[in-house]
């Protein structure tokens, strides 16, 4: 925990288990090598003591679901919550995700049912993924003038091969896509809207074929390749990734030591 990262300041939260739920004044999310951190203040009169006497097994052995709202009212949900440290007298508990966490702006929907046939409708805008290595086919074409003429793109010596345009096809519907990387040489898959024969891809598909897929990329990598972040809902921001819901997982950060050479997705000889 030496390289604590603060990302999001928490207020009016539960912390929820089958048993029982611990409300929360505020707290401080913390981001570390890859995995979220929660450090909480509880309810001045909240009996912690008394709580951990009574479930003490159910709080240290069983994940809890954790819900708050943060300071720009966006709300936070955290799944799979196991504590690491407590401290009763004071009232604060510091505990690790491992899991995922959700940040959404405020649904005016109350109807729960609704609320989640509405989430299966939403388009997936863009995924991180992390531990993929690859090279791009694709370039941008840069204009440049000198002395008021054009000059052509092929003389210049500063243009990048920074994306590749992939189409992937799902049950016999075809979706685009463009493949970057991020500025920290991760790579960035960006779902676009429907256009010709291509369709806007649901998330709702997305988590349907998410393991085959991933499984299909780690092959080709020669390393491991997981989901780092999921951004979906009705509208969208860049070139800062921005959404209505993202989906943000937790766990810590490992580089791969190999990758595949047999095939070529680091290889440039596909450029064009």
């Amino acid at each position: 925990m030496k390289n604590l990262i603060p990302v999001y300041r928490l207020r009016n939260g539960n912390l929820d288990y089958k048993e029982f739920n611990i409300p929360f004044a505020f707290g401080i999310v913390y981001f570390d090598e890859g995995q979220y951190l929660f450090e909480l203040f509880l309810e001045n009169d909240y009996p912690l003591e008394h709580v951990l006497k009574e479930n003490k097994n159910t709080f240290l052995k069983k994940y809890a679901f954790l819900t708050a709202f943060l300071d720009s009212g966006e709300i936070l949900k955290a799944s799979k919550i196991l504590p690491l440290r407590l401290q009763p007298s004071i009232g604060k508990v510091i505990l690790e995700c491992l899991d995922r966490v959700t940040i959404e702006n405020s649904i005016d929907d109350k109807d729960e049912s609704n609320l989640k046939e509405s989430l299966k409708q939403k388009n997936l805008f863009f995924i991180k993924l992390e531990g993929l290595k690859m090279s791009f086919s694709n370039h941008t074409e840069v204009q440049a003038y000198r002395n008021h003429k054009e000059i052509s793109w092929h003389l210049l010596q500063n243009y990048h091969w920074d994306h590749s345009v992939c189409v992937i096809k799902i049950g016999g519907v075809e979706y685009k896509t463009i493949w970057r990387k991020d500025i920290d040489e991760e790579i960035i898959i960006e779902f676009l809207f429907q256009e010709y024969q291509y369709q806007s891809m649901p998330y709702a598909v997305f988590t349907e074929v998410k393991n085959d897929f991933i499984s299909i990329l780690s092959l080709l990598n020669g390393a491991e390749v997981r989901v780092r972040e999921e951004y979906t809902g009705d509208y969208f921001s860049q070139p800062k990734l921005d959404s209505q819901i993202k989906h943000l997982y937790s766990f810590r950060k490992e580089k791969p030591k190999s990758f595949n050479t047999f095939i070529p997705l680091d290889d440039e000889w596909f450029k064009g």
